[in-house]
């Protein structure tokens, strides 16, 4: 046998292997995915996040899909965007302070725009005309202004209701929930007020707005 084809037998040898050890690598995560937790960690509350996600699954099985999907078969889709688009200007003002409370001249300048625009050429805001105009609306919670504080996060919370989140975003959502507008912050507005199309309507199942967090996912079993 030639030099040549002895290393070109150790190379396909070598190559065979590297297979074989990713291919093992790639079964191992599967079985890392679908297994439970252990407790600490990220999240020493693991025992009682367990818990509200099982509590949220029910609640959101036997109240929240029946309401949104009642108030979006009764409610023509014209009128509940109107609905949409008024409770979301009035939302305006906290998202103003909050930018500002940020640091965020440009996108308080913005959201100062969207909310007279709205008012005046958007019928009070039953007409999002500041969006027609280029004017996009910005994100603003105080949750995020804890944020830009330098205030950690805390541990994973897993909230009644409301779903995925952690210590600081839940005195946030707080703040945000006796601030204009906290019908805009509740699990059911944002699942029956949507239009067609929207990432938030009910079509899209029962569990979406706890399951779009990597977090929720710790609770449930997987499987590549």
């Amino acid at each position: 046998m030639t030099s040549s084809h002895h290393h070109a037998r150790n190379a396909g040898t070598l190559c065979r292997h590297r297979v074989a050890f990713a291919a093992w690598i790639a079964l191992a995560g599967c079985a890392t995915v679908g297994s439970a937790p252990t407790s600490g960690g990220d999240d020493p509350l693991e025992p009682v996040n367990r818990f509200v996600f099982d509590v949220n699954t029910k609640l959101d099985h036997a109240v929240i899909e029946p309401l949104a999907r009642t108030y979006r078969d009764v409610i023509p889709a014209f009128v509940r965007d109107r609905i949409r688009s008024f409770v979301d200007n009035l939302a305006e003002p906290r998202i103003f302070i909050n930018d500002m409370l940020q640091g965020r001249g440009d996108a308080a300048a913005t959201t100062f725009g969207r909310f007279f625009l709205n008012m005046t050429a958007g019928a009070l805001g039953f007409f999002d005309a500041a969006t027609d105009a280029g004017l996009r609306r910005q994100s603003g919670d105080f949750g995020q202004t804890l944020y830009a504080w330098g205030i950690d996060d805390g541990p994973f919370l897993m909230l009644l209701f409301f779903g995925p989140s952690n210590v600081r975003d839940a005195v946030g959502l707080g703040v945000d929930l006796v601030t204009p507008s906290p019908t805009a912050s509740t699990p059911i507005f944002k699942r029956a007020a949507s239009g067609a199309g929207s990432r938030r309507t009910i079509s899209k199942g029962a569990v979406n707005s706890m399951s779009r967090s990597t977090r929720p996912s710790r609770y449930t079993t997987s499987s590549c």
